[in-house]
């Protein structure tokens, strides 16, 4: 006997016009300095909890490059509780528990059910705020941290990434430096360097919880509270400002015999979170790549068959920076695959039914994270931790929302310029870098055109989408 067999398919769509984002969460501040956001969501048994550290390995001093990472993986050998206490404590919960340093901050981030949410919040604040390491305990992790250096220097890729970002940000820069660090500097860490590095930056003003779930604000305000220091410290607040002109151009080769293909990587400066261009720059990257029909992909991997994939992203630190754009490709292929990407990059033509799809793309993607409750406290980690405020990823929708070709246009003219382009190629082959600067810099005049007129008039165009304006200059021989 057969049996007939049905399949249930969902088709979830996300309209763009008048979609209100419910991101409505609670913000508190204690008189220590240690903040609180909830964001309250009843309709599941489960909570995120995270703790955002407003310290990163930007924080870090010459020769401790590094150290930010070592003391994550540090805090989760809890010695006055016994290696492993954090995470033996949440799984036997029966939650999860993991960490992550960049930049900026650390953050510590676990699931539970619902009903154990003190239990959450307790393991993370008397681990953060009263941790004490043991010297043996601290070697074994130093041998950790070193066999991953150690692995990311076996990854071609990985390899080529760190490379490509101490040579792109400036000398000075504090994102210059490789967040995991070096085996040289690593290894040269003392138990009293990590005591330093931990008594200096993890203060209770420099600590944010975001607890998201089926939770109550005024309880988890209450509870916290009891958990916290009884001292008075103001916050401060940060808006840095970005000054772009620190950065110069670099080309360079990052030649890798273990490599299977070439690797071409194209990287502008570009400013950081507190941009009002923030979400420009965002849907910009998604108009250029994000699926088949974007212009890229289709000219260089679908049409033309040069790229075996292409990308583009827009990274928004606290500090400035980058806007990269890239793609793997085969070897013979590298320097006809990297004059034609400058090509189409420098040539990118902009329409309104190509813009309401980067729209709906970008839009889509974040609703759908959003369903996830750890994802709902990244965002407002993001905005309302290194952002300083939460209430800004309403604003970021409402951006992509209202967003024109006008305002599109504007940034791609004002930060994609060929005279600031860096451009990096991994590859399996030695390649020529003064060929590679060669072709860049090629471009640098692109946007510029000349046109002679029979009658001998010579017409000098530049396309400039900075302003919805017209500007002529007739000058007579």
């Amino acid at each position: 006997m057969m049996r007939a067999t049905f399949m249930l398919v969902i088709l979830v769509f996300v309209p763009i016009k008048g979609l209100p984002l419910n991101i409505s969460a609670h913000d508190y501040t204690y008189p220590c300095g240690t903040r609180l956001i909830v964001y309250e969501d009843s309709s599941i048994n489960l909570v995120s909890i995270q703790a955002w550290v407003a310290a990163g390995s930007k924080d870090e001093k010459k020769g401790e490059e590094g150290i930010a990472h070592l003391l994550e993986h540090m805090m989760f050998r809890g010695a006055e509780k016994g290696t492993g206490y954090m995470a033996k404590k949440v799984e036997a919960l029966g939650g999860y528990i993991n960490a992550y340093t960049s930049y900026d901050h650390t953050v510590y981030h676990l699931y539970l059910n619902s009903e154990k949410w003190k239990e959450g919040i307790k393991i993370l604040a008397s681990r953060l705020l009263n941790a004490t390491f043991k010297e043996d305990e601290f070697e074994a992790e130093k041998k950790v941290v070193l066999e991953e250096i150690r692995m990311n220097n076996d990854d071609p890729d990985r390899s080529f990434y760190k490379w490509a970002f101490s040579r792109f940000y400036p000398k000075g820069h504090p994102y210059k430096h490789p967040i995991i660090g070096s085996e040289k500097t690593v290894s040269s860490f003392t138990l009293r360097d990590l005591e330093g590095f931990y008594r200096r930056n993890y203060k209770p003003w420099r600590i944010t919880f975001i607890v998201v779930g089926n939770v109550s604000f005024g309880r988890v305000k209450d509870y916290l509270g009891k958990l916290l220091p009884r001292l008075k410290h103001s916050p401060s607040s940060l808006s840095p400002s970005y000054d772009l002109s620190i950065f110069k151009q670099s080309f360079g080769v990052f030649t890798r015999k273990d490599a299977r293909s070439s690797r071409i990587m194209v990287a502008f400066p570009i400013p950081g979170l507190f941009s009002k261009d923030l979400p420009y720059l965002d849907l910009l990257s998604t108009y250029m790549t994000d699926g088949r029909t974007s212009p890229l992909v289709r000219e260089l991997k679908e049409r033309k068959r040069l790229f075996r994939s292409v990308y583009s992203y827009s990274y928004t630190p606290i500090f400035e920076g980058s806007f990269v754009v890239g793609g793997l490709i085969e070897v013979n292929s590298t320097m006809e695959g990297l004059k034609e990407l400058l090509s189409q990059l420098y040539n990118l033509g902009f329409n309104e039914k190509r813009l309401e799809r980067a729209k709906k793309a970008l839009l889509s993607d974040l609703f759908f994270s959003l369903e996830s409750l750890g994802s709902v406290a990244r965002y407002l980690g993001y905005f309302g931790v290194d952002g300083g405020d939460w209430r800004r990823v309403n604003w970021y929708v409402s951006k992509i929302e209202e967003a024109t070709l006008s305002d599109i246009e504007s940034v791609y003219s004002r930060y994609i310029k060929p005279s600031r382009a860096s451009v990096f190629i991994l590859s399996p082959v030695k390649l020529d870098e003064k060929k590679v600067s060669s072709v860049a810099r090629a471009f640098e005049k692109s946007r510029v055109k000349e046109v002679v007129l029979k009658n001998g008039v010579r017409i000098i165009l530049e396309k400039n989408y900075r302003t919805p304006t017209f500007s002529m200059l007739v000058r007579a021989a």
